[in-house]
């Protein structure tokens, strides 16, 4: 997993979706006004590590797509970002 932390409405926004869940924003970088949104988010504990899907809610490039790999990276610090947010906010 990445270990990049980004900022909340600097890097990325949450943005409530109509399924009671969140989808997120990207607002600056490569893939600015590009929204996007988890879809299953695993721990492979024989690895220690995490898996995860997300969906391409809407973009400005025609072209992008999940499969992506710099989305994919970007996705993934978003993840890691909103882990260790978590964790803090339980200490």
């Amino acid at each position: 997993m990445s270990e990049v932390l980004l900022k909340e409405n600097e890097d990325y926004q949450l943005i409530p979706n109509d399924n009671d869940g969140w989808d997120i924003r990207i607002l600056q970088g490569d893939y600015v006004e590009t929204v996007f949104n988890y879809d299953k988010v695993m721990a492979v504990e024989e690895e220690g590590k995490l898996s995860f899907n997300f969906n391409v809610v809407s973009t400005p490039d025609p072209d992008l797509t999940a499969e992506n790999e710099g989305l994919q990276k970007f996705v993934a610090d978003v993840l890691y970002t909103l882990i260790v947010d978590s964790l803090k906010e339980k200490e």
